[in-house]
């Protein structure tokens, strides 16, 4: 007679086959994760009913097989359960993710027994406004929040949950990186992850813009520079910031034009005779630190590559 046992524990290597599948080939928090688990589950369960017909011993009695529903049950859960706190561990914990400040336009009580209360934020990410639902905890409608929202899941129902770690918030900015449990600033990670960066928020290349003329009536300035693509610009600045108008300015723009394409001046705080220093033909700014191009280009070439795409992009 064939042992039992052994049918079962063929069912438990299959399962353990298809659940490292799932692990290593599918994004944890991807539609496509769970997708495959659901398969997983019609595989083992078709095996689990079709594999006693292909008994040859006449003397196993195959109801017998069938009887142990228990069992049966215990390995739809560890098919499903088990790869689905995984993905949630790893969602919640693991990855690379991005914080970027949102804004709470509802809140609402998610469960009215334990009255945990969800809420509606926006936020811009690449020129559109992105919505989601996030855990506010006691946060309250209209109040700006920073949120991380992770790489690896982008259809994820839980891909995005508040930030607020103290320590980290004042050099956040606007937005800031965490790879794994390690927080990074935007110039930290742009080093070690410049094609993350570049998709996500761009580089922005910074230039020394020389005043042309004044506008007293409008409180306006006309400033001209040459851009890396070599063309004569000439753009219009607000200067009622100002106690007295410099006579130069900096300005600045993202080589990635998906996030940004438009030329942006600076900060009367960072518009100083030091950071003027620091620029060339062109530097880097990153929010508000600003770099001379040798030292961020020697650091990281690929930075430098994608604002030599951009020169081919924009000549003329």
């Amino acid at each position: 007679m064939v042992d039992i046992e052994k049918q079962f524990l063929v069912i438990i290597i299959i399962i353990i086959f298809l659940l490292v599948i799932n692990f290593f080939l599918f994004d944890h928090c991807s539609a496509n994760y769970m997708l495959y688990t659901l398969i997983s589950i019609g595989i083992v369960s078709l095996i689990w009913i079709i594999l006693p017909f292909f008994i040859k011993d006449q003397n196993y009695n195959k109801s017998e097989w069938f009887d142990h529903i228990v069992w049966f049950q215990f390995v739809v859960i560890i098919l499903f359960f088990v790869p689905w706190i995984i993905s949630i561990r790893f969602h919640s914990y693991h990855g690379m993710s991005i914080i970027r400040v949102a804004e709470i336009d509802s809140v609402f009580i998610a469960s009215s027994k334990t009255g945990h209360k969800m809420g509606y934020i926006h936020y811009n990410e690449k020129r559109k406004i992105k919505r989601d639902v996030v855990h506010t905890f006691n946060c309250k409608a209209k109040s700006k929040v920073f949120v991380q929202i992770f790489f690896d899941c982008e259809n994820g129902s839980q891909k995005t949950v508040l930030y607020g770690n103290r320590y980290h918030i004042p050099k956040i900015h606007d937005f800031a990186f965490i790879d794994d449990t390690t927080f990074y600033t935007y110039h930290e990670f742009s080093l070690i992850k410049p094609d993350m960066v570049y998709y996500q928020v761009g580089f922005n290349v910074v230039y020394k813009a020389i005043r042309k003329s004044t506008n007293e009536s409008d409180t306006t300035a006309n400033v001209c520079f040459t851009d890396v693509c070599g063309i004569y610009r000439t753009i219009k600045c607000k200067t009622n910031k100002y106690e007295t108008i410099p006579d130069t300015f900096l300005v600045y723009r993202n080589v990635n034009e998906e996030i940004d394409d438009r030329f942006i001046v600076c900060a009367p705080e960072i518009n100083t005779p030091e950071n003027w220093s620091k620029i060339s033909d062109y530097g880097y700014i990153f929010h508000y630190d600003i770099y001379r191009k040798e030292e961020i280009e020697t650091q990281c070439p690929q930075i430098k590559n994608y604002v030599e795409k951009f020169k081919e992009r924009n000549k003329q």
